[in-house]
């Protein structure tokens, strides 16, 4: 099953911006192509590229260094 943002957005209910859109479809189908992101979590960010395949392996250990990726409901709607 590949992961689309239409999927992400029915199952979790949020509305999720157009260039959040296009990276979730890409990593869904081209699991291999790096996208250069910003990882925030309000405790800081970092700019760094990811992939489908790495996605949740960098995300999971950048929440662990920087103290832990919580509160997503203060996000602004243009980030996930």
């Amino acid at each position: 099953m590949t992961v689309t943002a239409a999927l992400i957005a029915t199952a979790t209910g949020l509305v999720l911006s157009k260039a959040c859109t296009y990276l979730l479809d890409r990593l869904g189908e081209a699991p291999d192509e790096e996208h250069q992101v910003t990882l925030d979590n309000g405790k800081g960010s970092e700019s760094t590229k990811i992939s489908g395949t790495t996605f949740t392996g960098v995300t999971e250990s950048w929440c662990a260094e920087t103290g832990g990726c919580t509160g997503y409901d203060r996000c602004p709607t243009s980030y996930i």
